[in-house]
């Protein structure tokens, strides 16, 4: 019986969780005409961005104003929701805290599946917002609903053609990548997630799916994690937990999922100033020393950051793991050299010498003054028809398990092509560093090997290809 019970309700969790992440239908209570407020915001988003299911703007009249309209941005205008159907699969909730409760309470008993509330004032305000979270959440999920946030950014599908988010812009305009969005990024990190959306569009990578989780009084990290695999394409999620985290729960989803699909963390809560800011913006906080061990341990690959984890992301989605942890490095430069040897080191990975009859070998096709004991010293002044036997000399040498190429104040054609070539013959991970070298970045990133700006993201976004606790 217990067992009958307890399915049923993962059933309905996992019914719920659908309906908020591929919504068939969508009212926005507290729309607007005006796209500056949040309400007229959300409802410009869902219609711009060509959501294909029925939208519901409600726009209820306050005390003493004016009629409502009604029509908003060509779509009928509802000003109760009374008027709204029965069974709806999404509603958002752009209303004050405990309006936002009432409201929730009528339309659970009208069949609606799943919430999403952008509203500010719960858990991480005072205690009246902690009961109110406390009275919506229970309402909710009595009625067998799901909520997200409260206090949450909103969410985004490309597949679903769902944009409900303000605050961040997880789709720029005008943004071509020549890929298909394929990452998933789940949060609580707040306008902060631009950093992470930025950064990977830098690298041409876009997102399939954004949620922020806000307060995440009801809809945690394990269950939009379990949800995200659905996501077409979808070829890693990423992570950035703040706030109170069922731990257990989410290392058993995390070891699930990563099985399919790499999942990366970066913790944003370390330390008492971190935690208690943490409880003032999402009501709750869990350290990072409690909740990494676990989440590695059970397949995670661990971040610094959210800039390191968007670097790490980018080289998981397009490069091969390694077999070991020995790195080749070749440069142009030889300071840049030795600061990503430097890293590479203090990272737990090896820079093994390459061996000295292999060393002779190249050194016939390098420079006098190169070095080829690794790191291996390009220089900017060699032959073009040079590159390629060096670099796969490097590469398939047994002691190798990948590498890390250099273009600093030199910018080769043939030291891209060369790259490129041997990459794909070897099945060994590259990721690149330019400085000044914008032919050979261009023609690496559309190859698919990630090109970071300095040695030491490079450094941490290859240890991703080697998992190893931070």
């Amino acid at each position: 019986m217990v067992q009958d019970v307890r399915e049923r309700m993962e059933a309905d969790i996992r019914s719920a969780t659908t309906a908020l992440l591929r919504p068939g239908s969508v009212a926005i209570i507290g729309a607007s005409e005006d796209p500056s407020l949040p309400g007229g915001k959300l409802l410009h988003n869902l219609i711009s961005g060509r959501y294909p299911g029925p939208i519901y703007p409600v726009i209820e009249p306050g005390p003493g104003s004016r009629e409502p309209p009604k029509q908003v941005l060509a779509h009928r205008a509802y000003h109760s929701i009374s008027e709204l159907p029965e069974g709806l699969d999404l509603a958002v909730l752009v209303q004050p805290p405990n309006r936002a409760t009432a409201t929730a309470i009528e339309l659970v008993k009208r069949g609606v599946r799943a919430f999403v509330v952008p509203t500010a004032g719960f858990a991480e305000a005072h205690q009246e917002g902690r009961e109110m979270q406390r009275r919506i959440v229970d309402s909710v999920t009595c009625g067998g609903a799901r909520l997200l946030g409260p206090n949450t950014l909103g969410i985004y599908s490309a597949t679903s053609k769902l944009n409900l988010v303000t605050g961040v812009d997880p789709a720029p305009p005008g943004i071509e990548t020549g890929r298909r969005p394929r990452l998933a990024l789940l949060s609580q990190a707040g306008e902060l997630d631009q950093v992470f959306i930025d950064t990977a569009l830098g690298h041409r990578e876009a997102l399939s799916l954004y949620v922020s989780l806000g307060n995440a009084a009801d809809v945690g990290f394990e269950h939009l994690l379990r949800g995200a695999v659905g996501e077409p394409g979808l070829a890693a999620v990423a992570m950035v937990p703040a706030g109170e985290v069922d731990v257990p729960a989410l290392a058993s989803t995390v070891r699930e999922v990563s099985a399919r699909v790499p999942v990366l963390v970066a913790p944003k809560v370390r330390g008492r100033a971190a935690k208690r800011a943490a409880m003032s913006h999402s009501g709750g906080a869990t350290d990072a020393e409690e909740a990494m061990p676990s989440l590695v341990a059970a397949g995670a690959i661990a971040a610094r950051d959210i800039e390191d984890l968007a670097d790490r992301t980018v080289a998981v989605v397009n490069q091969p793991m390694a077999r070991g942890r020995k790195v080749a490095v070749m440069s142009t430069s030889s300071g840049a050299a030795v600061a990503a040897a430097s890293h590479l080191t203090d990272l737990g990975m090896e820079v093994p010498t390459i061996p000295a009859e292999i060393q002779q070998v190249l050194r016939s096709w390098l420079p006098d003054h190169a070095g080829a004991s690794n790191p291996v010293t390009l220089t900017g002044k060699l032959a073009a028809a040079n590159y390629r036997p060096v670099i796969s000399g490097v590469m398939g040498q047994a002691n190798i398990d990948g590498g890390i190429v250099l273009a600093v104040g030199a910018d080769p054609p043939a030291l891209a092509k060369a790259v490129i070539d041997v990459t794909k013959r070897r099945g060994k991970p590259m990721v690149g560093v330019t400085v000044s070298a914008p032919r050979t970045e261009e023609a690496l990133v559309d190859a698919g090997i990630p090109v970071y700006p300095t040695p030491a993201r490079a450094a941490r976004a290859y240890q991703a290809l080697v998992p190893l606790p931070l």
